[in-house]
């Protein structure tokens, strides 16, 4: 069963309750940020692979005949970095821990990809998906028993949940576009 959920527009940090908590607000990124983002995946020689999907789970083995999942990671990139970090603090700031380190990851999806459900480490204390390209996709699934909620794709939305309160969600591209987002995750303590 699916429902929907979050289908208007968010231009300020709003809270949900259901399946369990979680933040939206629209327009999270300014237009240069976006735009560099997209422009940064398709750079392929530059991201890093993930995983497959082999149509069951998502493996670690390399198979250029199965949808991949890469990555990049933006802290080497200063400009980048410093306008997630102004974003973050322009929009969840009252979410934030005292103490925090931002990971941004840009993340790049094959048609055909999936990343079955889960629940993310416990060392992120939040985590966020910023929906970057194409225009229509399939956004992140929230999960409580066996009910999906959909959450609807915009570009520029973002979606944020902290690690005491989140509970199962996955994601799929049933496009013939590669998924982009920005995947954010907070800590307390410094990465590595």
């Amino acid at each position: 069963m699916i429902e929907k959920i979050a289908a208007g527009q968010y231009n300020e940090l709003t809270r949900f309750d259901h399946p369990w908590p979680f933040y939206v607000v629209d327009n999270f990124l300014d237009n240069t940020t976006i735009r560099d983002l997209i422009y940064l995946s398709k750079q392929q020689d530059q991201l890093k692979f993930v995983d497959c999907w082999n149509g069951t789970e998502a493996i670690t083995i390399p198979d250029s005949k199965l949808p991949t999942k890469r990555s990049l990671q933006l802290s080497q990139y200063n400009n980048l970095f410093d306008s997630i970090g102004m974003s973050i603090n322009k929009h969840i700031a009252k979410l934030l821990p005292e103490k925090h380190f931002i990971i941004p990851d840009l993340i790049v999806c094959d048609p055909g990809y999936c990343y079955g459900p889960h629940k993310d480490h416990p060392d992120k204390k939040m985590s966020m998906v910023v929906f970057i390209h194409p225009t229509m996709s399939d956004a992140t699934i929230l999960r409580r028993n066996e009910t999906n909620y959909r959450l609807q794709w915009r570009v520029n939305r973002a979606l944020i949940f902290k690690q005491e309160d989140h509970g199962v969600h996955y994601y799929f591209n049933s496009t013939q576009y590669p998924r982009v987002t920005l995947n954010v995750y907070i800590t307390t303590d410094s990465p590595i």
